[in-house]
């Protein structure tokens, strides 16, 4: 087991020497006859890697870059983690201005960089990406993966002062604001043997999950040669320690949130849909299992049927909805004569209506694709995932498949599935671009993904009105968001509550963790 030195410092910023009447510059380790009366909150947390520690981090680069050197290195570090768990690589993209230039100090980050690499801590490449524009990634070696790390509070003024400024200007609105005072309360239960058996439950739904999708004709050889690669021992071991990585993570963002140590990546609206990002969401679901909003357990709520629900609402605002709605009227100016009549004929008052409506992907399989008798959850995981790769797939990429023990091509599936005129305005949606909307940067086959996320974020925000005005905590999810479970029947008559036309939009209680089954 690695032993870490002993942190403790005997002199703090500003401390008074009377005999020699000098003040302590903790920022450069130096006593001076002036300082300025500058108060040291610790709240923004970093990492110290044992692999390159902070007394290593002096050697190379001076005491008054420790913080600066160390919050680069684990920004990079946050990033990776990410970056695998959601492509497979490690190889980050940082901002030149706010990441390196102001973080490393302007006239020494180049100089700083460059040394990182001779030492062979980080590596750094060119990316050519869109419009031509060429940008610097950068990846951290293998050991600060592998090696121990412990959490340490940033005290250099200078940094706290920049990451003070950066979240002053970040875009705070109401909703992001309610949601950094609801994760102030969140409270971590860490059980280290609790923990291994909800990663070990992931990984056996993970493996499974893949044994059932090479199966599915829609899935693309890319894809299927990743899913064919061998759950061998090394693979499992790094399956679980990123995962322990990612709880880590979880528990040191919301700890810096607690203590008002609020950076930009914690709390954000993404570019694509306008999505809410927060501490929890993009980490592994079965964590929630170890939260607590104050002292009660979470509850789960989300969207039944969630990104078909949001299209059969795209499609009734096509109908039903008159002139002078501004998202709606895009939408229609995009199908023009096209409407989505012939979807809202087939599944709005079996699947979008009352309280016992029918799950859409079982009724589609019955009803559409003629699977006899009940749907088992694997055929309806199936349906789902054949649904999403016809909305948000490109047309072109499937002309050659066929579907459904080669019964339909591509055109006659998504007929069969949508309803003819359905289907053409899905085409039309993907085949414009969306400049004009604000959507820059992004394949025109993706517009479905764009405008159903935007739909989500209009329905979502409404209901998370509700939710404030009664002073409720929550933590969002995209299509759903967590509640302490001693608010759930509240919550429960607001979000199912009468919303007009976005009645189509259900919500249920999707899980609720419960501490007895995971932790002792």
């Amino acid at each position: 087991m690695f032993k870490w030195y002993n942190r403790k410092r005997k002199y703090y910023y500003g401390y008074y020497d009377k005999d020699n009447r000098v003040y302590y510059n903790e920022d450069s380790n130096k006593w001076v006859s002036r300082l300025n009366n500058k108060v040291i909150i610790e709240k923004y947390i970093r990492y110290e890697f044992s692999c390159y520690d902070d007394k290593k981090i002096v050697l190379d680069f001076g005491w008054s870059n420790i913080d600066r050197v160390g919050k680069y290195l684990f920004l990079i570090f946050k990033k990776s983690v990410e970056r695998y768990k959601r492509f497979g690589d490690k190889w980050v993209y940082l901002d030149k201005i706010n990441d390196e230039i102001k973080l490393l100090g302007n006239g020494k980050s180049k100089e700083i960089v460059n040394r990182l690499i001779e030492l062979r801590l980080i590596e750094s490449k060119s990316n050519r990406v869109k419009y031509n524009k060429e940008v610097r990634l950068y990846k951290l070696n293998d050991g600060f993966f592998n090696c121990e790390r412990r959490r340490v509070y940033i005290r250099n003024s200078k940094v706290i002062e920049l990451l003070n400024k950066r979240y002053n200007n970040l875009d705070n609105d109401d909703f992001i604001k309610w949601e950094i005072e609801s994760c102030k309360k969140l409270n971590v239960i860490d059980d280290k043997k609790g923990r291994l058996r909800v990663i070990m439950r992931r990984l056996r739904k993970r493996m499974d999950s893949d044994d059932k999708e090479l199966d599915y004709d829609y899935v693309g050889v890319r894809r299927k040669k990743e899913i064919n690669l061998e759950w061998s021992e090394d693979r499992i071991d790094d399956y679980v320690k990123r995962c322990e990585i990612s709880f880590d993570l979880l528990k040191s963002d919301i700890l810096s949130v607690k203590e008002g140590g609020i950076e930009g990546d914690m709390f954000r609206k993404d570019n694509f849909g306008g999505r809410i990002y927060n501490v929890v969401c993009n980490k592994e679901k079965e964590f929630r299992s170890f939260l607590r909003l104050g002292k009660s357990n979470l509850v789960e709520i989300d969207m039944r049927n969630g990104y078909i629900s949001l299209l059969c609402r795209v499609f009734k605002g096509i109908r039903d909805v008159e002139l002078g709605n501004k998202f709606d009227d895009k939408i229609k100016d995009i199908v023009g004569d096209e409407n989505g009549n012939d979807f809202l004929d087939m599944y709005e008052e079996v699947c979008f209506k009352g309280k016992d409506r029918i799950d859409f992907y079982e009724y589609v399989g019955i009803s559409r694709l003629g699977m006899f008798g009940k749907v088992d959850r694997d055929e309806r995981n199936y349906i789902k995932g054949l649904v999403l790769y016809l909305l948000n797939g490109k047309v072109d990429f499937s002309l050659k498949k066929r579907f459904i023990d080669e019964k339909y091509n591509v055109e006659e599936l998504g007929e069969k599935i949508f309803g003819v005129s359905g289907w053409n305005c899905i085409k039309k949606i993907k085949s414009v671009e969306l400049e004009k909307w604000g959507y820059y940067g992004f394949k025109s086959y993706l517009n479905m993904s764009k405008l159903l996320m935007s739909m989500e974020v209009i329905v979502m925000k409404s209901r998370w009105k509700e939710i404030i005005k009664k002073k409720i905590n929550y933590i969002s999810l995209f299509d759903g968001f967590l509640v302490g479970r001693n608010e759930e029947d509240k919550v429960m008559n607001l979000m199912n509550g009468d919303f007009g036309i976005d009645n189509c939009i259900s919500f249920r209680v999707d899980k609720v963790y419960n501490k007895k089954k995971f932790i002792k």
